[in-house]
């Protein structure tokens, strides 16, 4: 299979060659044209060469011709699969595309042509190395169809590279045996060392060397045909022909018509000398009649050549004629539509100056109103503000001295925070803000413990609670973007997890906040009750004071469920799960649902001394982790000492929270062990306060 191509500038003269039963074309078949603004080649291939005057592309089509050796023919489905795969190569997927069939001495091959233009961009799209991708695509497609196999390389015996079309046709034309002229060429100049050697051994050789019109040498041969003596015959370039033909002075030797003329003097001359050993008579009339034949054959093809040039010529004269044609009617349709938009702008400008008019009439009328109604949005503005300001303030009052969490880590930063070492002093900080924070808590602890009322110690273990939840949730969303930082991705799985702990976290921080206004606004309508009560007071005489009863130890007040024992009394303490974000489990009785937590294997506690703290890290460790279990219990004491004041049920967390002992004894001795632990809690802490 051989598929030869080249970019071609005449959409017409292409047109007019691929429908044209001239040049032996036996049959011409149009199979397919796809994507061109016409079903005719002719219109589509003219329309198409206009597009290409809005780009600056000189070749709008791409031709390609593919034959397969005689003796081997494809079926339609086949040729279609060759088309394919050539348009691929090349580059032109969904460009328009013609497909036309050639039927020439009973065998067929197939012309395809494209379009280069891409409309979109209004660009023409370049097919790279084309001979060498039509090579490999014929190469490929002749294995998978089992055709004859084509060498890509020339025979090494074969000297010379085949010729042009024009030098083929040429030959043709005249009756030559193109290759041996060719060949004999190269052996000329294969044999010789100068410009004289060559034009001699030419000249032995039938030849004559000429001076081209373009070319500095030309060759002609014993029919007139001329050869450009090129690299394609000789092998070598043109400074290397230049170099070894510098002994020859162009000016001297013959143009191309009189080197012509020569060898039809030889022809002449070696017909006469023939006719002198034969018949003269029908050796003269054979030569008459075999030189009219050719006369005529050369006379035909250049009448048919310039037809087809004159023909060219007008359709593109049409072609240009029509597109200017277009273009003027497309002006003047311009011109009409932007007439009438003119005509619309005056009508508006026009309209437009009366409305003003009547506008500027009812001017100072909206002057006054504007005035009147921004007073009015200016005061209203004033009293939004001060409520707002009012409202704040309120808040704040209710809220107290609660710190905000962000503070801690931005004094950290001020004070640590180090250019020259910025991963180093953001560790700093970090560690001076978890240490500012455990002195809040230590702080905080303090306070509980001096508190004299319930309500002040309840309002500062919310504060606690309220800190505790905000400084976890800031520090997990750090931890999460950190480690988004270190992966070099987003929503990595420790990311993922952290961000559900900061919200988990936020959350519980906002619902206590919320106790926390409730409380203090409780707190502060008690104290107005408190104060009008004794303003009353101090106006009514003072009643004799009778004598109390005796009131009952203190302790937390605790809630009657109703499906408690009767024969007791005692009240069972109800446990469900309490997670932020989710809704309450089921209630549970105390004493089942320590049943059902996990046996933990009792680690034997030991005295170390502050000597093996310091020398040995496991026990400094499990030092700190038994202070932070015991401060977890009384936490976990104190919330459910909290909810069964309010007559909720225990949070299950806070269960969880009791060492392994509570738990034991819970199980054993029921929920009076638990009130017990909450008595002696609330003992320990007075005796702290007291101290």
């Amino acid at each position: 299979m051989i598929a030869k191509g080249n970019p071609h500038n005449d959409g017409p003269y292409l047109a007019r060659y691929l429908a044209a039963d001239s040049k032996g074309v036996e049959r011409a078949e149009l199979a397919e044209l796809r994507g061109f603004a016409s079903d005719n080649i002719f219109d589509a291939f003219a329309l198409g060469q206009l597009l290409a005057h809005g780009t600056k592309c000189e070749n709008p089509f791409f031709h390609v011709q593919v034959r397969t050796p005689k003796g081997e023919e494809l079926t339609r489905a086949q040729w279609d699969k060759v088309a394919v795969r050539i348009e691929r190569r090349l580059g032109f997927d969904g460009q328009p595309r013609a497909m036309v069939f050639h039927q020439k001495q009973g065998h067929q091959h197939m012309h395809l042509v494209w379009s280069r233009i891409d409309t979109e961009d209004m660009r023409a799209i370049d097919p790279g190395l084309y001979k060498r991708k039509l090579k490999e695509v014929c190469r490929a497609l002749e294995k998978e169809m089992g055709l004859r196999q084509v060498r890509n390389d020339r025979d090494p015996q074969e000297l010379t590279q085949p010729a042009a079309r024009p030098e083929y046709e040429q030959s043709r034309r005249l009756r030559t045996d193109l290759k041996a002229i060719r060949e004999g060429i190269r052996d000329c100049w294969d044999h010789s060392d100068d410009g004289k050697s060559f034009a001699a051994a030419l000249d032995d050789q039938g030849f004559i060397l000429a001076r081209g019109d373009e070319r500095a040498f030309v060759i002609v041969d014993e029919m007139g045909g001329y050869h450009a003596l090129s690299k394609r015959i000789t092998g070598a370039t043109a400074k290397e022909t230049r170099d070894r033909l510098a002994d020859l002075d162009p000016a001297k030797l013959p143009n191309v018509a009189e080197a012509k003329a020569m060898q039809r003097e030889r022809r002449q001359r070696k017909g006469e000398g023939a006719k002198a050993m034969a018949d003269p008579e029908a050796t003269k009339k054979e030569e008459q009649t075999k030189e009219e034949e050719r006369q005529k054959a050369i006379q035909k093809e250049e009448e048919d050549k310039q037809q087809a040039i004159k023909e060219a010529q007008e359709q593109k004269q049409q072609a240009i004629a029509a597109e200017e044609q277009r273009k003027q009617d497309a002006i003047k349709e311009a011109a009409q539509q932007q007439e009438e938009r003119w005509r619309e702008e005056f009508k508006k400008q026009a309209d437009r100056l009366a409305e003003q008019a009547r506008e500027m009439q009812e001017q100072e009328r909206r002057l006054d109103a504007y005035k009147a109604e921004m007073a009015r949005l200016a005061e209203h503005a004033r009293q939004n503000e001060e409520r707002q300001r009012r409202a704040q303030e309120d808040a704040r009052a209710k809220e107290g001295a609660v710190r905000n969490a962000h503070s801690r880590y931005g004094q950290a930063l001020a004070q640590h925070y180090d250019i020259k070492d910025p991963y180093g002093s953001l560790a700093r900080s970090s560690m001076a803000e978890y240490g500012a924070f455990l002195r809040d808590r230590e702080n905080l602890d303090r306070q509980i413990a001096q508190a004299k009322d319930s309500e002040t110690r309840q309002t500062l273990e919310l504060r606690k609670r309220i800190e505790s939840a905000e400084y976890m949730a800031i520090t997990s969303n750090r931890i999460a973007n950190q480690s988004e930082i270190i992966v070099g991705r987003r929503d990595t799985e420790e990311a993922v997890k952290q961000r559900a702990r900061a919200a988990e976290f936020l959350k519980e921080a906002q619902e206590l906040r919320q106790q926390f206004r409730e409380l203090q606004e409780s707190r502060f309508l008690a104290k107005g009750e408190r104060t009008d009560a004794g303003k009353r007071q101090a106006s009514v005489p003072e009643k004799p004071r009778e004598e109390e009863p005796a009131q009952k130890p203190p302790g937390p007040e605790l809630r009657r469920d109703p499906a408690a024992s009767k024969e007791t009394g005692a009240p069972w303490l109800m446990v469900q799960e309490r997670l932020p974000g989710k809704p309450a489990g089921k209630p549970v009785p105390l004493t089942d649902y320590v049943k059902t937590l996990p046996q933990e294997a009792k680690q034997p506690q030991r005295q170390v001394s502050p000597e093996e703290l310091r020398r040995d890290p496991s026990a400094r460790r499990a030092h700190y982790a038994g202070l932070l279990s015991e401060q977890q219990r009384g936490e976990a004491l104190d919330h459910m000492r909290e909810d069964i004041k309010a007559g909720r049920n225990l949070s299950a967390s806070d269960v969880r929270r009791l060492n392994r002992d509570d738990l034991e004894k819970i199980k054993t001795k029921g929920d009076g062990h638990l009130r017990e632990m909450i008595q002696e809690r609330e003992k320990q802490r007075e005796r702290e306060r007291e101290r």
